[in-house]
């Protein structure tokens, strides 16, 4: 189906956002 496409594109684009983020505060390490 066309909608669990859609969700399966925007799950991974927010998993990699997520890594992304988790870089960043990883080099601050706070």
């Amino acid at each position: 189906m066309l909608v669990n496409r859609v969700f399966t594109k925007i799950s991974i684009k927010h998993n990699q956002i997520i890594e992304q983020i988790e870089d960043v505060f990883g080099k601050f390490d706070f």
